[in-house]
């Protein structure tokens, strides 16, 4: 956790959330002009904004009202504010929800569970039971305060655990509840009509035209570019699978070489990223398919929730890391022997991309490059055969 203030009065849009700052006066402690984030998201913020954000540091203990982290889950009493600070991806903030919804369970009755992410990410948390209140991050200290009891995921990455054991196991270890006392590890998200207007009537058409085809996601992009793919490794599904329909969720035309220059052309390839504009459009792709095929985590952990099949390849993270509880969610994990890596390597985030496919002059990760196309097609011919 760390905290920041402004040099000068500003209004700003954060992670989808706007705030009107001004800087500390040294006669008076504002709390409302005081931010508070998870490690990472500050220091991103802060140097990005360097000309106007700074950095903040005082004696949390000097505030009586600052929320401590429990001891043990029953230390925590009737009437408590529970308030959990966890920035990510969509993928790790799903694998969230079984937890949250346990840990509501362990809690007495009249506990509450505040929940504080990124404003974006908040339809991720549509109607969950698991949640009292949903905060922003960064929030302000003074809505910080108002908590009783705290849980800070701001240290992930360099925690041996978050690294070696499936994430939901991992937030169950964190909030010191027994990985046994989660029943369901499978996330569930409620169905939300009044998202995707739009999109809903894309798809709705496509289903009308092709009533007896499954309507199959392509999505070969993630948010990381350690998990792109080349187009082709799925626009071959395409063609193995007539009586298959697919959409892509992301614009690939200008990748695809010769004949299949553009998507649009194939007639078993719709391309729908223009429809795609928010993520509560993207939560819906998902809530209105029949099943995925994906490198990105979003995807697969989407189609979990709303009890739709997967299937994914996976390179620098073991599967069952991910999906080791899910129902419907098949894998492929890639057996690959680099000069600098091997598969996995564990390698979760780096704007660069894959160190061994940057000393080879490769734009895509050597792992998920090793994948034969038949194998592709075996484990997705499994998928519908099994979940169809």
């Amino acid at each position: 956790m760390r905290f920041m203030v402004v040099n000068r009065a500003a209004r700003a849009e954060i992670f989808g959330q706007s705030y009107d700052l001004k800087p500390l006066s040294p006669r008076q402690f504002e709390a409302k002009n005081i931010l508070v984030s998870d490690s990472g998201s500050a220091g991103e913020l802060l140097q990005r904004h360097s000309s106007v954000l700074l950095e903040a540091s005082f004696d949390t203990s000097a505030l009586p009202a600052f929320p401590r982290t429990p001891k043990a889950i029953d230390r925590i009493t009737a009437g408590s504010k529970v308030l959990i600070l966890r920035a990510g991806g969509v993928g790790d903030l799903v694998m969230m929800l079984p937890a949250l919804k346990t840990l509501k369970h362990s809690l007495p009755n009249d506990a509450e569970v505040w929940f504080a992410t990124q404003k974006e990410k908040h339809p991720v948390f549509h109607m969950n039971p698991g949640i009292d209140k949903l905060l922003p991050l960064p929030l302000t200290l003074d809505q910080l305060i108002e908590a009783d009891f705290l849980f800070d995921f701001s240290y992930n990455i360099d925690n041996r655990d978050f690294n070696s054991m499936n994430m939901t196991d991992y937030y169950l270890k964190c909030f010191g509840l027994d990985e046994k006392s989660c029943h369901d590890k499978s996330p569930l998200i409620p169905p939300n009509p009044s998202n995707g207007y739009r999109l809903r009537k894309v798809i709705n058409k496509l289903k009308k035209a092709s009533p007896h085809k499954a309507l199959i996601v392509l999505q070969c992009h993630s948010s990381n570019p350690l998990r792109n793919l080349p187009p082709g490794m799925f626009f071959q599904l395409a063609e193995y699978f007539p009586d298959v329909r697919f959409v892509s969720a992301t614009h690939f035309s200008e990748e695809l070489p010769g004949d299949h220059a553009d998507p649009l052309l194939h007639k078993n390839i719709k391309d729908i990223s223009a429809d795609i504009r928010s993520l509560e459009d993207y939560i819906t792709l998902f809530e209105v398919c029949d099943g995925v095929v994906s490198t990105d985590t979003a995807a697969y952990h989407l189609a979990e929730a709303f009890g739709k099949p997967s299937l994914t390849i996976f390179g620098p993270i073991s599967s069952d890391l991910r999906i080791r509880y899910y129902r419907k969610a098949l894998a492929i994990d890639a057996s690959y022997e680099g000069k600098t890596c091997s598969a996995p390597c564990g390698l979760h985030k780096t704007k660069e991309g894959c160190p061994d496919s940057l000393s080879r002059g490769i734009g895509y990760s050597p792992c998920l490059l090793s994948v034969e196309p038949q194998t592709i097609k075996s484990a997705f011919k499994q998928m519908l055969d099994q979940f169809m």
